[in-house]
C-alpha cells in the first residue's frame, strides 16, 4: 500500500445536486456590532454537484466574528475542521494482530470535543459528512481577538480563517455570510461545468498514436472534477493508455474491473483487533497491485495516483473493459480495444 504525506483525500460519496449559476456579490449594506445575544454563523465545508464535482474549499474562506459567537460548519461530502498549522498524515501503517496494515490515522477520525463546545487550541471536529452520520459541527468561538486558522486534513490547501474582532466592531450579519458562502460555491460550480464541457469536447476517444492520453480528473480553481476525459477510450490491441492526474488537490485510482452490478467496492474496511481496538483499514482497491507500463490481463489496481503523476497500461487483447476510481464513486470509464490491424 502506497502512503504519502500529501495524501489529504478520503471520500466515500459524490452526492447529486442541481447546478445553478447564481450571480451577485456579498451585500455590505448590513452589519452587526455586539448585541445582547450571541450570533450564529454558518460556513460550508466543501460542496458537491450533480456532475461529479467537489468544491474543496471553506465558503466563505474568511469569517469575522465577535467573541462568543457560534460557528457551524456544514460538511459535504467528507472533511474535517482542524485548528492546526499543518495537516495530520491521513495514512499510517499499524501493527494489527501481527500484520502491517495501512489505516486511517486515528488522530483525525474522532473529534477532540463535542459539537457546541468552546474553542480551544488544536480543536479537531474529526471526519464528518458520511451519509447516515452527522453532517454539521458547531464551535463557540470564545477566544481573544485575533486570527485563527484552520484546515482540512484530507485536502492540502483547503484552509479557512476566523478573525475574532472587538465587540464594538461592526461585521457582516449571519445572513450576509450565508449568502457569500452560497454565492461562492455557485460560481465555482458554474466555472467547473464550463471546464468539464470543454475538457470533454477536447478529449479524443480514438487514438491515432501508439498511446492514448486520458486525464484522470480535472481541476477548476477549488473544484475537483471527478471524471475521466475521455470517459470512453478507443484503441487497438497492442496500444497503451496513459492516465495522468492534473494539478490540483485530488488523487485518483485506475481500478479494473468495474463489478458487473456497477457497485464500487469499499475503499476502507473496518477491523477490530484482538484487543477490541477498532481500525479503519485501506482496502485492496487502494493498493498499488500493478506497476505502470504492465500489460493488462483483466484486473488492474494502480493505487493512488497523485496530482502530476501518471500511470500506464498496455492492452494486448481486444475487448470492452470498464474501470473506476476507488475513492470517487461515479467516476467510471470504459476502454474499448479493437482488434489490431492485420
Amino acid at each position: 500500500m502506497k502512503t504519502k504525506k500529501n495524501f489529504r483525500r478520503l471520500k466515500a460519496i459524490i452526492l447529486v445536486a442541481a447546478l445553478i449559476a447564481v450571480s451577485g456579490a456579498l451585500s455590505t449594506g448590513s452589519s452587526v456590532a455586539r448585541a445582547a445575544g450571541k450570533a450564529s454563523y454558518t460556513v460550508l465545508a466543501g460542496a458537491t454537484s450533480d456532475f461529479g464535482v467537489d468544491n474543496l474549499a471553506f465558503s466563505p474562506q474568511t469569517l469575522r466574528v465577535h467573541r462568543g459567537d457560534t460557528i457551524t460548519w456544514n460538511f459535504a461530502p467528507i472533511h474535517d475542521v482542524h485548528f492546526a498549522a499543518k495537516p495530520v498524515d491521513l495514512s499510517i501503517v499499524s501493527d494489527i494482530d501481527g500484520k502491517q496494515l495501512p489505516e486511517v490515522n486515528p488522530a483525525i477520525l474522532a473529534a477532540s470535543g463535542q459539537s457546541g463546545d468552546a474553542f480551544k487550541e488544536g480543536f479537531n471536529t474529526g471526519l464528518i459528512g458520511d451519509p447516515g452520520a452527522p453532517t454539521s459541527f458547531a464551535i463557540v468561538m470564545d477566544a481573544a481577538p485575533g486570527t485563527y486558522t484552520y484546515l482540512c486534513d484530507l485536502h492540502a490547501g483547503m484552509v479557512g480563517t476566523i478573525i475574532v474582532v472587538a465587540d464594538s466592531e461592526t461585521i457582516p450579519t449571519p445572513e450576509d455570510v450565508a449568502k457569500e458562502g452560497q454565492d461562492g460555491v455557485s460560481k465555482v460550480f458554474a466555472a467547473a461545468q464550463v471546464t468539464a464541457l470543454k475538457a470533454a469536447d477536447a478529449a479524443v476517444p480514438v487514438s491515432a498514436e501508439p498511446t492514448l492520453q486520458i486525464s484522470a480528473g480535472f481541476t477548476e480553481t477549488t473544484a475537483s472534477i471527478n471524471r475521466y476525459f475521455p470517459s470512453v477510450g478507443v484503441i487497438k490491441a497492442g496500444q497503451t493508455i496513459n492516465w495522468t492526474v492534473p494539478a490540483g488537490l485530488e488523487p485518483h485510482t485506475i481500478t479494473f474491473p468495474l463489478p458487473d452490478d456497477g457497485n464500487i467496492p469499499p475503499s476502507l474496511v473496518p477491523v477490530v483487533d484482538k484487543k477490541n481496538v477498532p481500525h479503519l483499514v485501506f482496502a485492496n482497491t487502494m493498493a498499488p497491485l500493478n506497476k505502470s507500463g504492465e500489460a493488462f490481463n483483466g484486473t488492474l489496481s494502480s493505487g493512488l495516483i497523485f496530482p502530476g503523476q501518471s500511470f500506464a497500461a498496455t492492452f494486448p487483447t481486444a475487448g470492452i473493459f470498464k474501470y473506476f476510481c476507488a475513492i470517487h464513486p461515479g467516476q467510471i470509464g470504459t476502454i474499448v480495444v479493437l482488434p489490431a490491424d492485420k
